[in-house]
């Protein structure tokens, strides 16, 4: 016998999104605009660019035809869009 109860008629919520668009400015980017991201209390720089790198390849799959490229910069990470 299982633990888990088997239901129909449950509909599907509607998907949250959270990342790219919302806490970084890809949308208002236009090419060759760039914007600084500092590091978050406690962050290296290598979790700020595997972040970064997450967010711009989300951005670049919600707005088609859109490139990003990132490099460390200061203490944080420069994003700039190239396309």
């Amino acid at each position: 016998m299982s633990e888990f109860t088997i239901e129909a008629g449950v509909s599907i919520p509607k998907k949250r999104t959270r990342g790219a668009d919302v806490k970084y400015p890809f949308a208002q980017l236009k090419v060759g605009q760039s914007f600084y991201v500092p590091p978050d209390a406690g962050d290296t720089l290598e979790v700020l660019m595997a972040r970064m790198r997450n967010a711009g390849f989300r951005a670049s799959k919600m707005y088609p035809g859109t490139k990003y490229t990132l490099r460390a910069w200061e203490l944080g990470v420069r994003c700039w869009r190239v396309k």
